[in-house]
């Protein structure tokens, strides 16, 4: 889908940095503006969770190629707590990985960087016009232990053995809180990410039982736990 591009006055150029970000102010006649990096931050990212019942084992597989939309914040003086949300951004993993198979619920995160941009013009020289967003994935992978088991109640009977959500159609998965970065901004950024076949998720259920969505039938749902 194409963007129309930001209208500039004659005689006012603008330097787009790799950050790729549109410009937030317009500089006088002839005035050159970019957006320049910071500094940079690790951050994790939240792709999925599993919620295995039991001795059932859920996990997530995910590949090089998959993208992951992750929210952007803005700020006029670029301190913390003076952060909001804005805009998005598309991140990709550059390598393959796959969890182990657990019985424990869990989401599951890849290690991201993110930049902290400022807007100089050539005339008048800083702006106060901050961005925080994605620069590039690390490679890094990890998981974390999840608390209060949710109640799915869109539900389809399953036998023993193995259960892959790993087709497009569907709800994405959507986590408001998923960019792990309000240690640095005051707020978390959002994830929205779909199944596909470069980002699988994984049950073993141990005996028949139940799949159950969240938001639509287990084949359709943005997210998926197993029953009895």
């Amino acid at each position: 889908m194409s963007r129309a591009r930001p209208f500039l006055p004659a005689g006012c150029a603008f330097l787009l940095a790799a950050s790729s970000l549109a410009p937030a102010a317009v500089g006088a006649a002839g005035e050159i503006c970019s957006w320049r990096l910071l500094s940079t931050s690790d951050r994790w990212v939240v792709i999925g969770e599993t919620w295995p019942y039991g001795s059932d084992k859920g996990w997530m597989e995910s590949s090089s190629s998959h993208s992951l939309t992750v929210g952007m914040a803005v700020s006029s003086s670029g301190t913390y707590g003076s952060w909001t949300a804005s805009g998005s951004s598309t991140s990709s993993s550059g390598v393959t990985f796959e969890w182990a198979e657990s019985s424990a619920a869990r989401d599951y995160r890849v290690q991201e960087r993110f930049g902290k941009y400022r807007l100089w013009c050539s005339t008048s020289g800083w702006r106060n016009d901050y961005r925080e967003k994605y620069v590039l994935s690390t490679g890094g992978y990890t998981n974390v232990l999840l608390g209060t088991r949710p109640n799915y109640a869109n539900c389809a009977p399953v036998g023993a053995g193995l259960w892959k959500r790993d087709a497009s159609t569907g709800n994405h998965s959507v986590f408001s809180t998923g960019v792990k970065i309000s240690s640095l901004l005051g707020i978390d950024l959002s994830v929205d990410t779909n199944y596909a076949s470069t980002r699988i998720l994984n049950y073993r259920l141990a005996t028949p039982g139940k799949v159950c969505g969240n938001d639509a039938v287990p084949s359709l749902a943005g997210k998926v736990m197993t029953s009895r």
